[in-house]
């Protein structure tokens, strides 16, 4: 059956006209107006559908309870009754959890024989939190006190352990993870109503940290970050630049858009930054970073590009204080030390626990100086000496710029990284190289083999010495080129580097080698835990850790990366972090069924001052899964298979783990007895309070409203211009971030060229493929699935989004309405249907790491759509629950 078209508004003027809210209506009046009527079949499904738009409501659990009763039917009660049961027991309405109780008791008297396994283990947890926190493993005690949280959020007991660790210890509680800790236990209608509150610059949010005076008109999830992120790179700007004294606070301003930033330049510095290339800047002798968000209303990039701006400019402070003393005599610090070293930084990540990860490759530089290397056009390709003679060391140019030309920036980052990170006997430059096209990574490279020395980091802290010492006021002062040549060649002194061109040459095979290391699959995290075990062997515990920071970016949860870092940590003395890390190896390695390294993981927690943990945590979680296993027995015995698949729920909620065999089983479980734990869920569920505006022009303080959460959708609409909205992304708690399988279903109608989908957003927000819903033309009408990868500017070294088409389908019916329902199984593999009709999918362009993440919604410029009814159902039972 085909679906007439809706009528949609031709003007946007029209199209975005405020939406009359309808009256109020009681929750689930028309299914029980329906139940009332005796047509029950009617009755559930109207509960159901409503029951996604409002999941966490008890109201809907007890009527689809009192329907099962209708119904007689024991295993619907079950499901019913134990959702009921919960949203009441850790929604803190103990009186409503005891009514339903003696109810549940009637149907089955073992109903909730998980509840005592359950409290159990929570007490222990407890318990061992409370020790942990005594002995100031904070990390560690604020893991275990959030996992309680996870299950119980009203659990004013474990709210107040948090609260006064969080005040004793601060961001410690959660190792720095800036989102983990604070952001998390806001609600959503608080961060809304905050963000609005602080979106103008004349009203933005503002924080002294440690080291820096934050201003931001960002969202609050950015300004808790940044604050964090800012203060947790300081160090490592210190220790890369060799800087020890004492350094002031620097202000850091972050504006949303490129109209406020001009502004506030215009202001700051009487001058206007060039339109093209620019997200921010250092201003030389006022001690104050400034950028702009450039991804705002600009589909081709993300977050990740302020990021980057962040902390290059950020590492501009450390520079001039080292050079200031030789600046203020005139003499001129070589450009590609400002630009390199700033470049350098921009390698920095944020981890989705909030941890910085350090002395990561700069991807979209790298990926720069590999396009760069590889062009047909010969001027694109620059060399050494270029880069560290270049003629803007004599001075600024007549705008008073301190800067090179954009393609000088790759290969400032490449001699960078090089000089920071080149081994000796380095496995990148003697190895067999990996590159793009290598396949399978040689086994040498996954061999445990001792780290050798680092051979330039020396003689770089020496180079910037030398100038900041006023090395090239001397009457023997050497160009930055000669100065290059006599500490990178010559003070080295390697017999296999004679010469300034058999440098070059180690440096171009080390970069070509990070390019293929970049560009390799998750396998690669084994060779970064050899390289790992090197560094330990050699006690270099600070490149261990950074090393396993960087395996855990490779490949997230991996248990040896884990344990890798409870080593290098111990090394470094930071026990409270080691032990942490050496549990959280043990929380991945038991749902493994390595007794092995499950014992030899305890051993060294006993060893290292955690005796408590063994005894406590991991003991009480053993005893709890064994019990659950005993009660789902007891409940298949008596005929109860849904109660089995809800006492596995129930304990790897608790857990935070996943077990592979219980999970397995629990979903044969609940298959067999007829019900379906997992829910689909609106993904879209907000008021008025969602909206966002849009400023039409340049100069112009008249706004449209270009996201409008109405009562029968979800408006969008795209202006024609550079300043577009740009996605909405989908931040309800469990949908925020999908792991296959999982499907996606809803009503898009589209006036413009397309609406779109867009799936897989990593941390940064950066899509990995995208549905389109095309309506180009009145007799045109088509669907499209794409992916989306990271492609690199070579001129500005920027990172972009490349769509590719991997599927599409024009429709038989020329519509602007299109219902479609796509299913993502959990080896990658989908399908897609759209008003009726199949799409075929081409299972191989697809990957579950490439489904796995964020969901967004976006319109093509010059495009309105309006959104209808999109719901997820995600791979887990659903936890009926609200975060608090």
């Amino acid at each position: 059956m085909r679906l007439r078209p809706l009528l949609l508004f031709a003007l946007p003027s029209l199209l975005l006209a405020p939406a009359q809210e309808p009256p109020p209506v009681a929750a689930f009046e028309a299914a029980r107006a329906l139940l009332s009527e005796g047509k029950t079949d009617e009755a559930r499904a109207s509960a159901e559908r409503e029951l996604a738009t409002r999941p966490y409501d008890s109201d809907g659990y007890a009527l689809l309870l009192d329907l099962a009763d209708q119904a007689d039917d024991d295993a619907a009660r079950l499901h019913w009754g134990k959702w009921l049961y919960w949203s009441h027991k850790y929604g803190g309405r103990s009186k409503e959890a005891t009514e339903i109780a003696a109810r549940m008791t009637n149907v089955f008297e073992g109903w909730n024989r998980d509840e005592a396994i359950v409290q159990a283990w929570s007490e222990s947890v407890l318990k061992a939190a409370k020790t942990a926190a005594g002995k100031k493993q904070y990390r560690l005690a604020g893991h275990l006190l959030a996992k309680l949280l996870e299950l119980n959020p009203t659990d004013k007991t474990v709210q107040r352990e948090w609260d006064g660790m969080v005040d004793k210890a601060g961001q410690e509680v959660s190792g720095g993870g800036f989102q983990a800790a604070e952001v998390r236990r806001k609600s959503a209608s608080w961060i809304a109503k905050q963000n609005a509150k602080h979106e103008d610059w004349e009203s933005r949010w503002m924080e002294k940290t440690k080291y820096y005076e934050v201003e931001t008109n960002l969202d609050y999830s950015f300004f808790v970050t940044v604050c964090a992120a800012m203060d947790q790179i300081h160090d490592f700007y210190k220790d890369v630049h060799g800087y020890k004294k004492k350094v002031p606070k620097a202000r850091v301003a972050i504006l949303r858009k490129r109209s406020e930033f001009d502004r506030f330049t215009q202001e700051l510095t009487g001058n206007a930054m060039p339109s093209d290339g620019v997200g921010g800047f250092w201003l030389l002798g006022n001690n104050t970073v400034v950028a702009y968000d450039r991804s705002y209303g600009n589909p081709n990039q993300t977050r990740e590009d302020l990021w980057f701006t962040l902390f290059h400019e950020g590492s501009h402070q450390f520079m001039e204080l080292l050079m200031q003393k030789s600046e203020r005599k005139g003499l001129i610090t070589p450009i590609w030390l400002f630009e390199g070293v700033g470049c350098y930084f921009e390698g920095t990540r944020i981890n989705a626990d909030g941890s910085i990860v350090k002395n990561e490759v700069a991807e979209h530089r790298l990926r720069s100086w590999w396009y760069q290397e590889h062009s047909d056009d010969p001027n694109d390709k620059k060399d050494l000496k270029g880069l560290i003679a270049h003629e803007r060391n004599l001075g600024a140019d007549s705008l008073g710029t301190r800067s090179y030309e954009g393609e000088y920036y790759a290969y400032g980052w490449a001699l960078t990284y090089f000089l920071l990170n080149y081994e000796e006997n380095d496995r990148r430059v003697y190895g067999a190289a990996i590159t793009p096209d290598s396949g399978e990574i040689p086994a040498d490279y996954k061999a445990e083999r001792k780290a050798g020395r680092l051979v330039y980091r020396d003689v770089f802290q020496e180079y910037l010495d030398y100038y900041a010492e006023e090395g090239n006021k001397l009457a023997d002062k050497m160009q930055p080129f000669e100065k290059a040549v006599e500490l990178f060649v010559d003070k080295v002194g390697d017999p296999e580097i004679p010469n300034w061109e058999a440098f070059e040459k180690r440096w171009h095979k080390f970069t070509t080698s990070l390019y293929g290391e970049m560009q390799s699959s998750q396998e690669f995290a084994d060779v970064l835990h050899a390289r790992c075990r090197g560094y330990l062997a050699a006690e270099d515990w600070e490149r261990a850790r950074i090393t396993a920071e960087q395996a855990d970016a490779k490949r997230p949860n991996d248990p040896e990366t884990f344990r890798l870092l409870a080593e290098a940590n111990l090394g470094e003395d930071r026990t409270g972090e080691a032990v942490y890390w050496m549990f959280r190896h043990w929380e991945m390695i038991w749902p493994t069924g390595d007794a092995v390294a499950l014992a030899a993981a305890e051993k060294w927690l006993e060893s290292h001052g955690a005796r408590e943990i063994v005894s406590g945590v991991c003991a009480a979680s053993k005893k709890a899964k064994e019990g659950a296993g005993l009660a789902m027995e007891e409940a298949l015995a008596a005929g109860h298979p849904v109660l089995a698949a809800l006492t596995a729920s129930h304990l790897q909620r608790a857990l935070g783990l996943l077990f592979e065999d219980v999970d397995r089983q629990a979903a044969e479980f609940a298959e067999m007895s007829g019900q379906e734990l997992r829910m689909w869920q609106a993904a879209y569920n907000k008021g008025p309070d969602g909206n966002r505006k849009l400023q039409l022009s340049e100069g112009s303080r008249d706004l449209i409203t270009a996201v409008d959460y109405q009562a029968d959708g979800l408006l969008i609409y795209d202006p024609a211009g550079p300043d577009g909205i740009g996605s909405e992304p989908c931040d309800e708690g469990s949908l925020a971030w999908l792991i296959p399988p999982y499907d996606v279903r809803g009503r898009i109608q589209v006036d413009g060229t397309s609406g779109r989908i867009l799936l897989g957003l990593d941390r940064n927000g950066r899509p990995r493929m995208m549905m389109s819903f095309e309506h180009p033309a009145p007799d045109e009408s088509a669907v499209g699935l794409w992916t989306l990868d990271q492609r690199s500017d070579a001129q500005s070294g920027r990172a972009f989004i490349t769509p590719k088409l991997v599927a599409s389908e024009e429709l038989d019916e020329h519509v602007k309405v299109f219902d479609f329902e796509l299913t993502m199984a959990a080896d990658g593999k989908c399908s897609l249907t759209v008003n009726g009709e199949d799409v075929s999918v081409p299972s191989k362009e697809l990957t579950a790491r490439r489904l796995t993440g964020g969901l967004a919604l976006a319109v093509n410029d010059d495009t309105a759509a309006k959104f209808m009814g999109i719901e997820v159902r995600p791979n887990r039972p659903f936890w009926p629950v609200a975060p608090e």
